[in-house]
């Protein structure tokens, strides 16, 4: 098993935890306590982005249960995301060094093109103009980062079918992962089969149904389905545990996020069960397809490269 393939199991091995944005939190310090926390749970991968605007709290959180003996550096796995302002050649290494400055860290073990679009440069995060960048450009750059040794592999996020083979076909370095918005009523079938044909991980974020989940929504939420609530009572588990479960048996990575010790927990908890083929069938005929999709970015949707057109 080579390097790459080690990565890859590793990677598959453990749960994601997910810090949400920081404007979703009264107090900074909220951040740093739960993911001292999901490491206290048993979580080693944290997933993070220039844009939550939080990686200075992950790295106090790693660095501190780092200084307690409670984990290495090496145990850690640490994902951020290259920003859609930082797309060309010249400003890809700039935003690698922002990211690992604000996480006190020497190296990032994956680093995620968060979308293909790219957005003018300049100080705002969303400045209202486009770039008219190639994201192969910035994808050949973040080999060069690789290079560097200033992260370890490098992959895609949000990327469609036809980005994603683009990627694949022009690459120097595989893409480790694609992660995208993938849960029991958005399933994203085409695009999971053709990453798991070719060898690209798929990480799931909004396994619990997104901002639908979260605030509500006329199409309704995943967490209280009747079928998902009858199936966590067959179990004996809660509906959140049922939905991670049912992409973890497909092979897929869950990335969950809460500040809820509770929560956070019990999201850790479903390596103790598995789904029967019938009640995954069940799941399975949840899907309500691309109409779910709660991060849609409508607002970029005539940039040339958005990727929500097609799957």
């Amino acid at each position: 098993m080579n390097g790459m393939q080690k990565m890859t199991e590793s990677f598959r091995l453990h749960m994601i935890y997910r810090t949400l944005p920081q404007f979703l939190f009264a107090e900074a310090t909220k951040v740093c306590a739960a993911v001292k926390y999901a490491i206290d749970v048993g979580y080693r991968h944290f997933d993070c982005a220039y844009l939550y605007g939080n990686e200075k709290e992950i790295g106090q959180a790693n660095a501190a249960k780092i200084s307690e003996g409670i984990v290495t550096r090496e145990e850690l796995f640490v994902t951020s995301k290259l920003w859609n302002t930082f797309h060309s050649r010249a400003k890809v290494a700039e935003g690698v060094a922002i990211s690992l400055k604000r996480l006190s860290l020497d190296y990032l073990d994956l680093f995620l093109i968060h979308f293909p679009m790219g957005y003018k440069e300049g100080r705002s995060s969303h400045p209202g103009s486009y770039s008219d960048v190639d994201y192969l450009e910035t994808w050949k750059a973040l080999e060069d980062v690789v290079d560097s040794g200033k992260v370890r592999a490098i992959g895609i996020s949000n990327f469609n079918v036809p980005q994603t083979k683009r990627i694949l076909d022009h690459c120097r370095i595989r893409p480790l992962c694609n992660q995208i918005e993938v849960n029991v009523y958005l399933q994203n079938r085409a695009l999971v089969d053709f990453c798991a044909k070719n060898h690209v991980a798929v990480v799931a974020y909004a396994p619990l149904g997104g901002e639908y989940a979260e605030v509500g929504s006329d199409l309704g939420s995943p967490l209280a389905d009747p079928v998902v609530h009858e199936t966590a009572q067959k179990y004996g588990k809660t509906p959140a545990q049922i939905l991670i479960k049912f992409l973890l048996q497909q092979n897929l990575i869950a990335v969950p996020k809460s500040v809820t010790k509770s929560r956070i927990k019990q999201n850790f908890d479903v390596f103790d069960f598995t789904l029967e083929e019938p009640d995954m069938s069940c799941l399975r005929a949840l899907d309500k397809g691309q109409m779910y999709r709660s991060t849609a970015m409508l607002n970029v949707c005539d940039h040339k490269y958005y990727p929500f057109h097609a799957e």
